[in-house]
Formats: structure tokens, C-alpha cells, sequence
């Protein structure tokens, strides 16, 4: 394999902007933790007011080649699949760490890509009540953010999904996740540019290349 194979393709952006799509509350209902998770609808949607009061945005993803994770392992389809989801969750979390360092001692909320995987129980189903409410984590879809809108600003891309039963995988995965700000924080560029690609994306052992971007926004 050649380093095109293991590239993981990394893009931020700072915005004023977010686009707002009903359809992904449609696709969350077809997913098993749909009323199961902190995280996720019904939960998850009192945390739309957080973008009443947090105006400024981080727009941050992660895309890489969903056939090239595990080629050798390729015949096993969602096996193949889901370490690719594992994958790409680790290293948008490595990407958010590394911003949230730079950022430390700024108030921010972070909507993460995907369910609230926090505690083992979630006990928000069963009685409403967060256990750790301060690392709860909600997703930018479930709170109705347009996650397609960002892949195509950030990579020029649309999202792309497996579909069950044809065995065939997608080309590739996009992750996106928003943090969000009450105060402007693109100030920051330099040094979460520059400390982004010190960042390490190793899996199964592999270190994957990286290409990290900054991309303007017109907000901005």
C-alpha cells in the first residue's frame, strides 16, 4: 500500500455559519440508539439552545478511504465497516483533543460525532438523569445541524453511507463535529494548524499519513 492508501485527511474551519436539515433526525430514527442514548433524539434536542447563546463555530472533520482501513480483511464486510468506524471516531477524537488543548481556558461546548458513549448504562432513557451531565456528549445531528453541509465545505464532498445488504462499502468516511463559542476564536488558526499536524493517527498498529487543512469561510 501506498501512502495515498493510509492518508487521513484532516479540515477545520472557522464560521459564523450553520445550516440546519430536519433529515437527519429522519436518519437517527432508523438507528438503534434512536431513544436510547444521551446523546441522541429525543434527549439530545434542548441542546439546540447552546447555538442560541454560541455564535462562533469550529467546523472540524476527518475523512479517509473506508476500503483502505482493513483491505487484507476487505471479504468481511462489517467487520471491514465497523473498525472503519472505529477508526475514523479515534482519530476525529484525536484531532478534537489537540484543539481543545490549544483552546483550554476558553468556554466552549463541543457537539461530537456520534451517540454519547460516556458511561457503560446510559440512564438518561430510564429517568432523565445524566450521570456525568459535565462530559455528556451530543451530536451535531441530533441537534438538526446540516453534517452534509460541512463534509462539502470542509472536503467538497457529499456523505456517503454503506447500505444494507449490498455488501459493497462506501469510498470513503467524512466525521464532523462543531465546537462552538459565545466569543470569536480564529485567533487560534496558527497554532491549532500547527499542532494539528504533530498529531499521530495510528491504528492497528499503522501510522496513517495526514493532510491537514485550514479552509477559509466566508463569514470570516
Amino acid at each position: 500500500m501506498g501512502s495515498e492508501d493510509l492518508k487521513v485527511n484532516v479540515a477545520f474551519s472557522f464560521t459564523k455559519r450553520l445550516k440546519f436539515n430536519e433529515r437527519f433526525l429522519k436518519l437517527c430514527e432508523s438507528c438503534k440508539n434512536y431513544l436510547n442514548n444521551g446523546g441522541c433524539p429525543r434527549y439530545s434536542l434542548p441542546f439546540r439552545k447552546v447555538l442560541d447563546v454560541n455564535k462562533n463555530y469550529i467546523l472540524v472533520g476527518v475523512k479517509m478511504n473506508y476500503l483502505k482501513v482493513y483491505p487484507d480483511r476487505h471479504p468481511y464486510i462489517l467487520r471491514s465497516m465497523r473498525h472503519s468506524d472505529w477508526a475514523s471516531l479515534k482519530f476525529l477524537n484525536n484531532v478534537l483533543s489537540c484543539i481543545h488543548n490549544v483552546l483550554n481556558g476558553e468556554k466552549t461546548f463541543t457537539f461530537y460525532a456520534g451517540n454519547c458513549r460516556v458511561c457503560r448504562v446510559c440512564t438518561v432513557p430510564i429517568n432523565n438523569v445524566c450521570k456525568k451531565p459535565k462530559f455528556r456528549r451530543v451530536s451535531p445531528e441530533a441537534v438538526q445541524i446540516d453534517c452534509e453541509d460541512i463534509s462539502k465545505r470542509l472536503f467538497g464532498v457529499p456523505l456517503v453511507w454503506y447500505k444494507a445488504g449490498t455488501g459493497i462499502l462506501p469510498e470513503y468516511i467524512v466525521r464532523v463535529s462543531v465546537i462552538t463559542s459565545k466569543k470569536p476564536l480564529v485567533g487560534y488558526k496558527k497554532i491549532i494548524l500547527k499542532n494539528l499536524k504533530r498529531v499521530k493517527f495510528i491504528w492497528s498498529g499503522i501510522e496513517y499519513d495526514k493532510e491537514v487543512k485550514y479552509v477559509k469561510d466566508q463569514s470570516h
